[in-house]
């Protein structure tokens, strides 16, 4: 057993010093009392105990934190290990979780490693331009703590690790998804992991309403997941800015979604959900647009393309990359849509049939040959092709006259 006290260890990346470290070598045990370092975490513990050096290689460091040490380290076995340790980090530290390699900055907090595991309790700063997991970029620090315990050997790092993440982002947060990017303010999250299963817990302001998530990744490193997206009352020109339309007669939109994927691909997706408008201009959507040329032909004169719709609802499923929607319906103070149909997203094709009936006096008139105005969409999503079912020669002529 050998005794040392008021030590001083010089190494080339920083200092260790102590009040007292007892290196009893038949227990193969380290005792350690006010034990501070500033060097390199798993190369200073690898010299007294290889497995924890071994462990903390898993977190890196881009300079030495600085490190405060109290307790016991098993030299051979981690059956002794009970050391509790203080970290304050300057610099920009990270760790690994499940494919994504999380980096911060400003992180302080304690870390308790007992037998073969380490129990956490961090808080610092995400980096900026930093991507928290593949949909979500910070663009200014934002706030987490990380509390949980870790499995400190390849054979516990799954199995025994449990944790819980949590993030406050008060701005400078893109939610990425199928190539566009949401923005969104007042972000809070939290990530959870129960031994390699993840799930995510997040919401905050979109466009003046409200954005909320929800996945579960049963497998931590895999793609597979299911998750339900809720937006509430949130702005629907500002939403449809974001697919290329210039519309601005407002309305708002909410609405929700809830799908499930095997492998994290858009084929494999199976799910449901429902959407409403309220005093929003139907015809902003792309799908829709090209439709108002054609009724035009109806209602010479009217707005067609500024329809707003005093509310308008559907709901849909989406399987094998295909939406599938049937009951799709918007009243306007002019006429009522109603539409059902299916998007084949992996093919590009719509397969959509419309139908109007006029409101008011004219409706009235009309009515036995207003449901006779019915439109089918055979085109693409970006060219819907819209054409009139029962009444193509009044299109055609309409057509030769322009």
């Amino acid at each position: 057993v050998v005794t040392v006290r008021n030590f001083l260890i010089r190494r080339e990346d920083g200092d260790i010093t102590g009040k007292e470290a007892i290196i009893d070598h038949p227990a193969a045990v380290v005792h350690m009392k006010e034990v501070a370092s500033s060097c390199m975490p798993s190369p200073a513990a690898a010299m007294l105990a290889p497995k924890i050096g071994e462990a903390l290689a898993r977190y890196f460091f881009e300079s030495p934190p600085r490190v405060e040490l109290e307790g016991t380290v098993g030299m051979r076995t981690p059956d002794a290990n009970n050391l509790k340790v203080k970290l304050l980090s300057p610099g920009v530290c990270g760790l690994l979780v499940g494919k994504q390699d999380w980096r911060f900055t400003g992180v302080s907090g304690t870390l308790h490693i007992k037998k073969d595991s380490v129990a956490v309790d961090l808080a610092g700063r995400s980096l900026p331009r930093e991507k928290f997991t593949e949909a979500v970029r910070f663009d200014a620090p934002a706030a987490m703590r990380i509390n949980g315990v870790f499995g400190a050997t390849k054979e516990t790092f799954v199995s025994g690790t449990s944790y819980t993440v949590n993030v406050e982002a008060a701005q400078g947060t893109h939610v990425l998804l199928s190539g566009h990017e949401f923005p969104v303010n007042q972000l809070n999250a939290t990530v959870r992991n129960e031994r390699g299963r993840l799930a995510v817990l997040a919401g905050g302001g979109l466009f003046e309403g409200r954005l909320a998530a929800s996945l579960e990744f049963p497998e931590q490193a895999k793609g597979g997941h299911s998750a339900t997206v809720t937006i509430d009352r949130v702005n629907f020109s500002s939403l449809t800015s974001l697919f290329g339309s210039r519309d601005e007669t407002g309305g708002l939109i909410s609405g929700r979604f809830t799908y499930q994927t095997p492998d994290g691909s858009g084929p494999t997706m199976e799910g449901s959900g429902s959407v409403g408008l309220e005093d929003g201009n139907i015809f902003s959507l792309p799908l829709l647009g090209p439709l108002s040329t054609v009724i035009s032909v109806l209602l010479p004169g009217d707005r067609i393309a500024y329809s707003v719709a005093r509310k308008a609802t559907a709901t849909f499923r989406v399987s094998r990359g295909r939406v599938t929607m049937h009951d799709f319906e918007a009243a306007t103070r002019t006429f009522r849509l109603t539409a059902g149909g299916s998007i084949d997203i992996l093919r590009d094709n719509v397969d959509i049939d419309a139908r109007i009936n006029l409101r008011g006096a004219p409706g009235l008139l009309l009515f036995p040959v207003s449901k006779l105005f019915e439109y089918h969409a055979g085109g693409s999503m970006s060219d819907p092709g819209w054409r009139p079912k029962i009444l193509p020669q009044l299109h055609r002529r309409e057509e030769k006259e322009e």
